[in-house]
């Protein structure tokens, strides 16, 4: 009994990790009401492909910013063909990663707990890949790789 309160308890927190995660979303739409001005300054063109979240050569950061949210990391490459930043986007998957045993309880016609079993369940675990890769040369998109 004790064991299915234990998940239950760990499915509701799931549950609300998960609204808690999306209600933190950022979609172009909420960054372009938070910054209606910057996102007036662009042009027409570009207002049209970061409002349906899509970015192309040329596009500053800004745009970038606006069309696609806060990169989860940013590098520096500097080679010979000078200095660039790289803005690095990061995408999870579950994946599985073998199983667990597990003890279930066993009731009695009363509604005791008679005893246990063992039960396997399967692991998951998350893994993180880079989705996408924008490069700037000299402030502008010079590379974007998915």
């Amino acid at each position: 009994m004790a064991n299915a309160r234990s998940r239950f308890a760990v499915s509701l927190g799931a549950v609300v990790l998960a609204l808690m995660v999306c209600t933190g979303c950022s979609t172009p739409e909420s960054r372009i009401e938070k910054d209606p001005a910057l996102y007036a300054s662009f042009p027409p063109d570009v207002q049209a492909s970061v409002k349906q979240g899509k970015i192309d050569i040329g596009f500053t950061q800004n745009m970038v910013y606006v069309a696609w949210g806060k990169p989860d990391t940013k590098k520096d490459v500097i080679d010979e063909k000078g200095k660039r930043e790289v803005w690095i986007y990061l995408g999870s998957r579950q994946v599985f990663d073998g199983y667990d045993m597990v003890e279930v309880p066993r009731l009695a016609g009363n509604g005791q707990v008679a005893g246990v079993y063992m039960e396997q369940r399967p692991r998951f675990r998350t893994a993180y890949y880079e989705r996408a890769t924008v490069t700037f040369t000299n402030g502008k998109v010079s590379k974007i790789v998915q």
